[in-house]
């Protein structure tokens, strides 16, 4: 009876490309906040991508987002806009096949939040103020890879932050709770740097 030739622990790195460990790019992205007040905006923001694996593994998100800020609490315009930059962490479930990836995957993190005041005009109720905060997102993704160094990247998710929002107005000034949750679509590019 003939042995079979045993095959090695470890694949080799592919041939005259990265070893496909990170790899780092852009992504434009399209949210639609569920909250009355908010409007839908479209934003970019850096997109890091991890080795593809089959089965459990971490993940990294950063699903950067902008919101209009159309009433306030007295349902007058607030003439400003959120920016809410969250830093995310967590685990996905992978599915790798040749030069496509697919998982799901639950992150959560903080949000480092602004906002970008009208002051071209004037209004009672006009927001002021944002404080950070913790933010999580559930959801789906796939990746192509194009050529050895370029791929392609598609996701949706739902992305969920309550930031506290000043308004000021010449009666008050009030602080409250605004439900920023959103659907995130985003396309975007990266490139395998090593």
């Amino acid at each position: 009876m003939r042995e079979r030739a045993r095959l090695p622990a470890l694949a080799p790195p592919p041939e005259g490309g990265p070893l496909r460990l990170i790899a780092l790019g852009a992504a434009a992205r399209f949210t639609r906040p569920s909250q009355p007040g908010l409007e839908a905006a479209l934003a970019g923001g850096p997109l890091l991508r991890l080795r593809p694996r089959n089965g459990l593994g971490p993940t990294i998100a950063f699903n950067w987002m902008n919101a209009d800020v159309e009433a306030g609490p007295s349902g007058r315009p607030a003439l400003a806009a959120l920016r809410l930059r969250p830093v995310m962490a967590g685990v996905e479930y992978g599915i790798a096949r040749g030069r496509f990836a697919a998982g799901a995957s639950v992150v959560a993190g903080y949000s480092f939040n602004g906002l970008d005041i009208d002051t071209e005009r004037a209004g009672a109720g006009r927001a002021i103020a944002v404080r950070n905060s913790w933010v999580w997102r559930p959801g789906v993704g796939a990746w192509w890879d194009v050529s050895r160094r370029l791929g392609i990247h598609a996701f949706y998710g739902y992305l969920f932050t309550q930031p506290a929002v000043t308004f000021a107005s010449d009666a008050a000034i009030a602080t409250e709770r605004l439900r920023v949750d959103a659907a995130v679509v985003s396309v975007g590019v990266a490139y395998w740097i090593f």
